[in-house]
């Protein structure tokens, strides 16, 4: 079972990638790694890889002591190949909850066909841009958030110093962090679900 609450990953969805029909499967939790006392990417690699449109959720503590959630949303596959995959999805985004995360996220869109919408490497987890959102891949390493507006965002819009603002320039350390498949085509059975199972 995942632990972030549904409202959160709903929010994520409508408020941040703004889909309007979508429905979400969990395909990894590292809750699961966590509780044997590691945190395995190739773990990820192996649920992940492969399955299309992706959402990524992480719980994050700042060396400041705070803690928020970011994550991002990415239109093509995963892969265990080493590499940039290209912006696909023109909702491509990354994106991050303030101290309230009952509060619409603040959202950095992908520019259409960016080469490095994300990275793909056998040892990290998911990663955005070019360490414009970093997912380590192990406990021990932190966490990126820098070269903001290379792939995600414009360096003119204000989204951008509010994201900035609040994730520093320090790194960060994951606590947890989730993926979800993502359906999302345009039929009736689409209800905006979400799936654990």
């Amino acid at each position: 079972m995942g632990e972030f609450p549904d409202s959160l990953v709903r929010s994520a969805m409508s408020g941040g990638v703004g889909l309007k029909r979508w429905n979400l499967k969990l395909l990894y939790t590292t809750a699961a790694d966590n509780a044997l006392e590691h945190f395995n990417p190739i773990r990820f690699h192996l649920k992940c890889d492969d399955m299309g449109p992706t959402l990524t959720i992480a719980h994050i503590r700042l060396p400041n002591g705070r803690q928020l959630y970011v994550g991002g949303y990415t239109g093509s596959s995963w892969t265990h190949r080493t590499g940039f995959s290209p912006v696909t999805d023109p909702h491509q985004c990354i994106f991050i909850f303030g101290e309230n995360a009952a509060a619409a996220p603040t959202v950095l869109r992908a520019k259409p066909g960016a080469p490095d919408g994300h990275h793909n490497h056998m040892s990290k987890g998911p990663c955005f841009g070019r360490s414009e959102l970093w997912i380590p891949g192990q406990l021990a390493e932190k966490g990126e958030c820098k070269n903001l507006g290379h792939t995600y965002g414009d360096r003119n819009d204000p989204q951008m110093a509010k994201f900035s603002q609040l994730m520093g320039d320090k790194g960060f350390n994951i606590i947890n962090y989730e993926v979800f498949s993502v359906l999302k085509k345009n039929r009736l059975h689409i209800k905006n679900k979400i799936i654990r199972k």
